[in-house]
């Protein structure tokens, strides 16, 4: 949680209600800053004072909505900054990006 410059702490929070039928709820697994979070912390937030940090990291899948089809309770997914809208995918009838392949890392 970001207080105000150069003072951040870790604190419990209510756990969140899944909102949508499109959406899901994700417990974090592993989390790595971003610089927009360390920017956020040495030079401060225009945002708001109790803002809380991250948004990259590998998590858990907890609950999902009624609408999502291509993941399931429990698996483990990896979340960006930049998140796809999974309804867009559909609608184009496009593969979802996890059948989509990749060339091997060499």
């Amino acid at each position: 949680m970001y207080w105000r410059e150069r003072i951040v702490s870790f604190i419990e929070k209510e756990e969140p209600k899944l909102l949508e039928e499109h959406g899901v709820l994700i417990t974090p697994v592993l989390v790595s800053p971003c610089t927009s979070d360390v920017h956020t912390i040495w030079q401060g937030s225009p945002k708001r004072k109790d803002l809380t940090l991250g948004h990259e990291c590998i998590g858990r899948i907890l609950k999902k909505g009624r609408e999502v089809k291509d993941f399931s309770e429990g698996e483990i997914v990896a979340i960006s900054a930049i998140t796809p809208d999974w309804g867009v995918l559909k609608f184009l009838k496009m593969k979802p990006m996890r059948d989509i392949p990749f060339p091997p890392i060499a």
